[in-house]
């Protein structure tokens, strides 16, 4: 039986996620492999945006913590492996690397520099619009083509991009909040109010004609509220 050069690439994409996430023994904290956390925001991503996608999306939708969480992949090397449009996604998924000499900064210092990172980052997501200006500013900087691309196509063109960044950036976050009972109470402080400072706002933006990112985005914050509750309330007891 042929088998299309699409479903082929996707098929290589879950290899190199397999693949990668193992040779660099990557798990996620309750002990699952890392791989089950990309296919299941894949699985979100196709039941929320109920449009048709196409193959560079729902490739970078497999592959978008490559460049935050595996040191030895780049921009460069999804271009390489797949094409400029899917690198382009990842990296606007991916929040910045930080440089730091690690003899030179406190434990402290280098906490501050992430929730800076993590912040700067986030503004961009904070709405449709916010997200469009990111789109074309990193554009620019990447590759010429397609800054060409996002400053000359059409409004309707670049909106389509946001919400399909938008969308995808929300799944992944409704994922991570519902595998969130192995973090810290103040980790999970964070990320509640990361979500809720960033993404609730933007949730509200893509549920003008349909409310099911916002609804399932809202189910996941309160299941995070709740596991801070009782994580803090163990704490507090474990103190007596």
């Amino acid at each position: 039986m042929n088998i299309s050069p699409q479903i082929e690439q996707i098929e290589f994409a879950c290899e190199e996620i397999e693949s990668d996430f193992q040779k660099a023994g990557k798990k996620r904290k309750n002990g699952e492999g890392y791989e089950s956390h990309p296919y299941e925001v894949t699985r979100l991503f196709i039941e929320l945006w109920q449009r048709s996608i196409n193959t560079n999306t729902l490739i970078a939708c497999l592959l978008h913590d490559h460049i935050e969480d595996i040191r030895w992949i780049d921009y460069e090397h999804i271009e390489t492996s797949f094409n400029p449009e899917v690198a382009f996604l990842v990296h606007l998924l991916s929040k910045p690397q930080i440089e730091w000499d690690e003899s030179k900064m406190t434990q402290e210092q280098r906490e501050e520099l992430k929730r800076k990172r993590n912040e700067d980052f986030f503004q961009n997501f904070q709405s449709l619009k916010n997200l469009q200006a990111y789109i074309q500013q990193e554009a620019s900087k990447l590759w010429f083509p397609l800054h060409k691309k996002y400053k000359e196509g059409t409004k309707n063109g670049l909106k389509k991009k946001a919400r399909i960044i938008a969308t995808l950036k929300i799944c992944d976050r409704i994922h991570n909040l519902y595998t969130i009972d192995d973090f810290s109470p103040e980790k999970i402080k964070e990320k509640i109010e990361e979500t809720e400072k960033y993404l609730i706002p933007l949730a509200h933006e893509l549920s003008q004609k349909d409310t099911a990112i916002l609804d399932m985005l809202r189910k996941a914050l309160l299941y995070a509220h709740k596991k801070y509750t009782q994580k803090s309330a163990r704490a507090s007891l474990e103190k007596r």
